[in-house]
Order: C-alpha cells, then sequence, then structure tokens
C-alpha cells in the first residue's frame, strides 16, 4: 500500500499515512469526544473531551505505528529490508520485501508486534494506576490505551494468515514440515476461515439491530478474506518462478549508450525514438559501465544537457543490481521488490547481453495467467 503523505523516517524506513487513515482518526477522534469520554466522566467540559479524545487517537495510532516498527526491526536484523510502513484505516502495514529464510525467523518477526502492543498495555497500565486519584485525564486516556493494546495484540493473534497469528501458524507448520509453500496454504485457509467467521458475526450484528458495528465486522472480514488469498497468490507466483531463468524474460534488444554522449544526443537519439526509460552505459567493449534512465536526465536543467556527458549521470555499474540469464526469475522478483527499481541488467563474463524490466516481468506474469499456467 502506498503512503499518501510522507512523516519521515525512522531507522531508515519512510513512515507514511494513507488518506483512509484521516477518516478513522477523525471517526476515533470524534467517538471518543461524545460518546466514551462523556459516558465515563459526564462532568468534563467539551473542550477537555475533545483535548483528551484527541490526544487519545494520536497515541493509538503511535501504538500501531510502534507496533509495525517492531517487525520491522527484527525484520532488519534478520537482513530483510523494509521498504516503508503505512498507516491506513485497518492500523497499519510493515512493507517487508521479502519472506524469511527459516521458520524461526518468520516467528520472531511475526510474534514482535504482539509483545510489542503488550508491552505497551502493561506500561499503559501502570501509568493509569500512578494517575487514577492525581490526573483524571492522564488516567482516563492511559486506561483505554492500556486496553486497545492488549485489544490489538489479542486480534493480531488470531491465527488467520497475514495477521501476526497466521504467521506464527506458518513458521508451526513450515517449521514441522519443512514445506514453506504447503505451510502457506494452510495458514491461507485458515485466515480465511476466520474472516469468513468475522463477517458472519458482523451479519447477526446487522439482524440484531447493530448496523455500524456490523458493517465494520463484514469490511474487516473482507478485508482479511482478500488478504489471505493474495499473500498464498503472492508465495506461489515466487515459487513458480523459481523454475524460470532470467533468460526466458530478459530483453536482448536493448540501446546501449557511449558514456561520453551528451544528453542532448542522448534524448533525440535515443529516448524520444525508442520510448525506453533506462539505457545500459557501455563502449564498443560491451562492458557495463553503468544505466541512465530518464530520471536521471530529468534532475539536469536542459540547458546543461549539452555539455553534460552520460557519465556524469549515470549510476555506476559498482552500485547496480545485478544477474546472470542462469538466475531464476524469483531472484529478479526479489530484487526488484526490494530495491524499487525498474530494470536489472544482465551479464555474461562481464559482458552486458540483456536487460529484465519490471514491465518484461509483469508482462510474463499475465500471460502465464491468461493461458492458465
Amino acid at each position: 500500500m502506498e503512503a499518501s503523505f510522507r512523516l519521515g523516517k525512522i531507522r531508515g524506513i519512510p513512515i507514511g499515512i494513507h488518506y483512509s487513515w484521516i477518516i478513522i482518526f477523525g471517526i476515533i477522534t470524534w467517538s471518543l469526544a461524545t460518546v466514551y469520554f462523556p459516558s465515563q466522566y459526564p462532568g468534563w467540559p467539551p473542550a477537555l473531551k475533545f483535548g483528551v479524545g484527541l490526544a487519545t487517537s494520536l497515541l493509538f495510532f503511535g501504538s500501531v505505528l510502534f507496533h509495525e516498527l517492531s517487525h520491522s526491526v527484527v525484520a532488519q536484523r534478520y537482513g530483510i529490508p523494509v521498504s516503508s510502513i503505512t498507516l491506513f484505516i485497518f492500523g497499519g502495514v510493515s512493507q517487508i520485501t521479502r519472506e524469511a529464510r527459516t521458520p524461526g525467523s518468520e516467528f520472531w518477526i511475526a510474534i514482535a508486534g504482539p509483545l510489542s502492543s503488550v508491552g505497551l498495555a502493561i506500561l499503559f497500565f501502570l501509568v493509569f494506576l500512578v494517575s487514577r486519584d492525581t490526573l483524571v485525564p492522564l488516567a482516563a486516556l492511559s486506561q483505554y490505551l492500556a486496553f486497545i493494546n492488549m485489544a490489538l495484540a489479542a486480534f493480531n493473534l488470531i491465527p488467520g494468515f497475514p495477521l501476526d497469528g497466521g504467521r506464527v501458524l506458518r513458521s508451526a507448520v513450515w517449521g514441522a514440515t519443512g514445506r514453506f509453500v504447503r505451510a502457506t496454504r494452510i495458514a491461507s485457509i485458515v485466515g480465511q476461515g476466520f474472516a469468513y467467521l468475522i463477517m458472519l458475526v458482523g451479519l447477526v450484528f446487522v439482524f440484531t439491530n447493530d448496523l455500524l458495528g456490523g458493517v465494520w465486522f463484514i469490511i474487516i472480514g473482507w478485508f482479511l478474506a482478500n488478504a489471505a488469498q493474495s499473500s498464498y497468490r503472492q508465495v506461489m507466483l515466487q515459487d513458480t518462478l523459481q523454475d524460470v531463468s532470467v533468460s526466458t524474460v530478459m530483453s536482448r534488444d536493448f540501446d546501449a549508450v557511449d558514456p561520453s554522449m551528451p544528453l542532448d544526443e542522448l534524448v533525440s537519439q535515443h529516448v524520444l525514438t525508442h520510448h525506453l526509460h533506462a539505457f545500459p552505459v557501455a563502449a564498443d567493449s560491451a562492458v557495463l559501465q553503468g544505466i541512465v534512465t530518464l530520471h536521471d536526465v530529468k534532475k539536469v536543467p536542459q540547458e546543461k544537457w549539452p555539455n553534460t556527458t552520460v557519465a556524469d549521470v549515470m549510476t555506476r555499474a559498482e552500485s547496480l543490481k545485478k544477474l546472470t540469464p542462469q538466475d531464476n526469475l524469483a531472484e529478479a522478483f526479489q530484487m526488484l521488490n526490494e530495491s524499487r527499481i525498474g530494470q536489472i541488467p544482465i551479464l555474461e563474463r562481464g559482458q552486458i547481453v540483456g536487460l529484465v524490466t519490471r514491465a518484461d516481468l509483469m508482462h510474463y506474469i499475465h500471460m502465464r495467467s491468461q493461458l492458465g499456467v
């Protein structure tokens, strides 16, 4: 899920907010200020109710962010890159770029979130105990956050993939059977079962005159069912790509450019005529020296193009991700996702022999799907 707004970075991980977060943030703040706190503390003035409601909402989403950061930090310790964390209508999601390598690392990455939420619940409960007789607004806020963090931990421990509990279940089945795809399939089926159960509970609420609560349960169940199915499909896709070599998809008809070429010639003779976004940089020897992209060109003011060469703006070969024709497409898929790049040069004996682009890979996957392969 792409963020609509960027907040900054923590441990090198971009933190963002999806526009749907604004909706749920407003709903939670309003319900706390007009329903929850007035029922618990009827003597509070309206300004205090809204102030504590706003602070509680902010700390609630801070708790969600802390939950996701816990997953991300443990993933990083296992050498797994994390591309971003996004807060959205159902909470938060860490974009961990690849699956864990072992059942043990899968377990600890998954369990880190619920453990962090339990830790926050204990912390907020202690604050409640200390402040309940002296700072009532702080105690009210802390009591609610202690409950909500414990509820967040309990919900995520439901053994339904892709929730944290589902990933813990997958790690257990994976460890017992040694078969990652089978473990994912079992966890996905259990996840869909829990999702349909949540939707059924929502229907019961609808027919017992709790329309809002029922619709909310149905939406959550629908979201979890779709997430379980799509997560399993992605694992199956990566497993399928393990058996396909890069040479099957790579484009051999690439347009290499000389490093001494000025940018105005690159644009007029290559960019505008070939409709490509990236060009390998290689002299007559075909030894890759780098890649120049449309983004690199756009960073240079147009009036400077005649006096700026490809070598001045290209990404040099030593900084590039590279593969060989014998590598598999699963590696290419993972590399494109982890590095957020659009293409990978394919080298053989130091010379460039082709390119694999994100578009090439997506076309291959689409055609397999169309053919039912």
